[in-house]
Order: structure tokens, then C-alpha cells, then sequence
């Protein structure tokens, strides 16, 4: 072991990086309270106005000739519009999934249009 990692401070994880000073049980890790993600998604904000921009690629993209690309757009704007689901759960517990792209193809093509119907597209 090295002499400067030996002067070094141990945190219960390991040495704590020389100039890093953790903080106390108890204390915020982040006293400013600057928020990396609100700075994002106002700035994702800005340049997409107001979200509309990329709402706009995902309904163009409910007109792709590929299923898959259509059956994606469905469940991105889905997700956002409305939230993702719950997971149900079974007797046990468990989550239960779907694959919706084990649908057929008629029932994927009803679904892109029930979405459309609701998107106004």
C-alpha cells in the first residue's frame, strides 16, 4: 500500500478520495440544491417547444411502414401521455409482462389505430 492512500481516511467502503470530504449522517449531500435533471429537461424543454417538437417525430413515425416502428411510437407517446402501467401481479406476487410484440399483426395494426384514434392523428 502506498504512503499517500495509507494517510488517506477510511468511510467503512474503502479510502475516501484526498480532497473529497463526505458529508455527515444526516447532512445533504447536495446543500445548494441544484438540480442536474430540472436543468436538463427545461433546457430539452427550450429546444423542443415545449416537448411538441418530439411529439411530432413520434406521430409522423405512426405512419413508418415497419410495424415495429409504429407499435414503438404507440407505446412511447402512451407511456408519456398517460403513464406507464403498473405491473400487474399474479396469486404470488410476481410481475406479469406482455409482449405486445408477440401480437399479430392484425392485433398490433387495431392498437396503432385505437392509438391513433386517441392522438387525433
Amino acid at each position: 500500500m502506498s504512503d499517500a492512500a495509507e494517510k488517506l481516511p477510511n468511510n467503512g467502503h474503502g479510502t475516501i478520495p484526498k480532497g473529497l470530504i463526505p458529508w455527515k449522517p444526516g447532512q445533504s449531500g447536495n446543500p445548494s440544491g441544484f438540480n442536474v435533471m430540472h436543468s436538463m429537461m427545461r433546457r430539452v424543454r427550450e429546444a423542443t417547444n415545449n416537448g411538441q417538437d418530439l411529439i411530432d417525430v413520434l406521430k409522423e413515425l405512426l405512419a413508418d411502414n415497419n410495424p415495429v416502428v409504429r407499435l414503438k411510437a404507440c407505446e412511447m407517446l402512451w407511456d408519456r401521455g398517460w403513464g406507464k402501467p403498473k405491473e400487474p401481479k399474479d396469486e404470488a406476487g410476481t410481475h406479469k409482462t406482455w409482449d405486445i410484440s408477440k401480437l399479430s399483426a392484425d392485433k398490433q395494426q387495431e392498437l396503432i389505430n385505437v392509438l391513433k384514434v386517441i392522438l387525433g392523428v
